[in-house]
Order: C-alpha cells, then structure tokens, then sequence
C-alpha cells in the first residue's frame, strides 16, 4: 500500500430514472489547475488569520463557488494546458446547473476515499448536442516563490473563481455524444476518489 491512486469518475443520467444512465463511471482526464492545485493542498498544514473571517485555507469548493459545465464539442481531445470547454452550451464558461450539492466519502475502513459533486440542470434548462463535460474547483493561483497553497496574499494569491480542474469529452472516446432530451433533468456526478494502488 505504498503508492495513492486518484481517480475522477464521472456519470451521467438525463432521466428521473434514478438507474437510467447515459453513461456510468468514466474516467476523466485532469488539467491545468486540476494538477497544481493537488500539491497545493498537500501543503496545506493550517489556516492563516485570526479567526473565521479572516482566515484563509484552500477548499475547492468553498462557499458553493464550484461549478460544472457541458459543452458541443466533438473532435478536441482534452489536454493538460487546458484552462476551458471548447465550446460550451450557452455563454461562457457554460449553462450553470439549477442546483449542487457536495458529498464525502470516509475510506477509513474501506480504504476509499471521495468527494463526489453533483449538478442537476433541471427540465428545459439546457439544450444542444453534448460532446464535452468538465468540473470547475477553486484552485491555487500561485506556482512560484515557494508558493504551492492558497492564502489570503501571504505567498499566495487569493482565487475566487474556479477553473476547469477536470474535463470529459467525445473525442477522447470518454463517452458518446449526445443529445439532450429537455423534457427530463440532467444529473452528473462527478467523482474524485482516492486509494491504495
């Protein structure tokens, strides 16, 4: 048990069929901010500041600022520099879900840990062929003097939009596209689990 897998695993439904999957459990490929922000937070040790409002630590998906995107793109496979979908489902950086939620896994006695984000875009919301999806996190802003963490100006820079941290999308064979029934909710959830390689 030497060695950390991180996996982010992504399904998705158009349905009110809680078991009616589009597709289930794809792999996504992490970018840009998805991968600086990793050592960021295994920097972090403790919060700066005295006390609530003052303090600061980096969470991806603090204060609900977190989001998820589709996009119709069909031939751009996703690369490490990527900062955004290609091209998004309405005005960038896309059509923002109706509703989010975050859950946590403990791995303490399964040896597997998550956090799965969920975003439902409710009936009618959103429209148009789906050939890329991504995640969007709160992620570090600064790689350079020792930085590597998320703080409020002390060798770090406060960021308060999120930026793509993981992408999904039809020219890597992820998944099929797909056309959008607006007569039913979508629903992804997008999973980033951690284990024991």
């Amino acid at each position: 048990m030497a060695d950390i897998l991180m996996t982010g695993l992504v399904s998705c439904r158009n349905s009110d069929d809680p078991d009616e999957y589009i597709f289930k459990d794809r792999k996504n490929k992490f970018t840009t901010y998805g991968m600086q922000t990793i050592p960021c937070n295994l920097n972090i040790l403790y919060t700066y500041g005295g006390g609530a409002v003052t303090a600061s630590i980096g969470l991806c998906s603090y204060n609900s600022t977190w989001n998820m995107y589709m996009g119709t793109n069909t031939n751009t496979g996703t690369t490490s520099g990527m900062t955004a979908l290609t091209s998004p489902i309405g005005t960038t950086p896309g059509t923002v879900p109706s509703s989010k939620s975050v859950a946590t896994l403990d791995g303490t006695s399964t040896g597997i840990w998550a956090c799965t984000w969920t975003a439902i875009w409710n009936t009618g919301v959103i429209s148009g062929n789906v050939g890329e999806m991504a995640l969007y996190l709160i992620y570090d802003a600064t790689t350079t003097s020792g930085g590597w963490y998320y703080s409020n100006g002390v060798n770090g820079t406060t960021q308060t939009t999120p930026g793509m941290y993981s992408r999904l999308c039809n020219a890597d064979g992820d998944f099929s596209t797909f056309a959008i029934d607006t007569t039913k909710p979508v629903i992804v959830d997008w999973k980033i689990q951690l284990t024991y390689a």
